[in-house]
């Protein structure tokens, strides 16, 4: 039997170093690329994620209905591909006038357009102002910014290159992602309220409803007077006493404007404005959902 064994071993050996045959690895033999790279640390509870492990985005979007400033800054990444140098090497940013609908100067600065990625490195950051104006209450304006890649670097990309770059993600559901070109990027910049990410589950007894903005707005109004929440402290709110204080100051606001018909707080749709509390029931949904204190 130890024979047998023996002779299946000296047999495997020239599997064993045959497998271990050093080869050569192709290296990059491509151009010299350059590329906005933006990433999105997206929720709170990711802040822990390595940077170079984020979601990417082709967009920046800056909404001040969720910020407790007006005035911010945004980082905008770009990167390149090949080979590092032993010298800086100098591109350019400009605006792109046909796409933008923001006002330089008044919504908007670009801090520096003329950019360099430095020696031995392959990334650098160009620097967005964003100021809050009045019109960002009603509308959402944008910034395009383009690549001008001096004699450097090359956008080798085309009209459809973000399916030929690794680790680019598009986003088109919400509206913003929808610019395929990695030497274009677009910053979106509004302060129109939007759905907070802990907006309650309709099926749970604390929900305040179908979101509306009217009804978030009217939800900041009397939640800012009596408590000093903002748009930015509701993005963070998950506690469930919270999400029943929110409820009850709201059902009360709304039980008592329809104790008279004519003072009733109505969705833009028409029907009556409910949440859980409310003396009525709401007529937004079927009938299946049902709590207590509903009538």
């Amino acid at each position: 039997m130890k024979k047998v064994i023996f002779a299946i071993a000296c047999l495997a050996l020239p599997a064993i170093f045959f497998s271990c045959e050093q080869k050569d690895i192709d290296l990059y033999d491509g151009e010299a690329a350059i590329f906005f790279d933006q990433q999105n640390r997206g929720h709170i509870s990711e802040a822990w994620i390595p940077a170079q492990r984020l979601g990417h985005q082709n967009y920046s979007l800056v909404n001040f209905s969720t910020m407790e400033t007006s005035d911010t800054i945004v980082n905008i990444k770009i990167e390149t591909t090949g080979y590092v140098t032993e010298y800086d090497r100098p591109f350019t940013i400009e605006i792109v006038d046909d796409s933008t609908s923001a006002i330089e100067g008044e919504e908007f600065e670009i801090l520096e357009r003329n950019l360099v990625i430095p020696a031995k490195g392959n990334m650098t950051y160009v620097q967005v102002a964003v100021h809050k104006t009045n019109r960002m209450y009603q509308d959402t304006v944008m910034l395009q910014m383009r690549i001008n890649p001096g004699e450097h670097f090359v956008l080798p990309f085309g009209d459809k290159g973000i399916g030929k770059m690794p680790l680019r993600d598009q986003d088109v559901d919400n509206g913003y992602g929808t610019n395929t070109d990695p030497s274009v990027h677009d910053v979106f910049m509004t302060s129109v309220l939007t759905k907070p990410g802990t907006w309650p589950l309709y099926t749970h007894t604390t929900t305040w409803g179908t979101y509306s903005s009217k009804k978030y707005g009217i939800i900041l109004d009397l939640c800012g007077a009596k408590y000093g929440w903002t748009a930015a402290t509701f993005e963070k709110m998950n506690q469930l006493p919270r999400q029943r204080a929110v409820a009850r100051i709201l059902s009360e606001y709304l039980n008592e404007h329809n104790q008279k018909q004519a003072t009733s707080v109505v969705e833009d749709n028409g029907f009556l404005m409910w949440c859980h509390g409310c003396t009525y029931g709401d007529s937004t949904v079927a009938a299946t959902y049902a709590f207590p204190g509903d009538k």
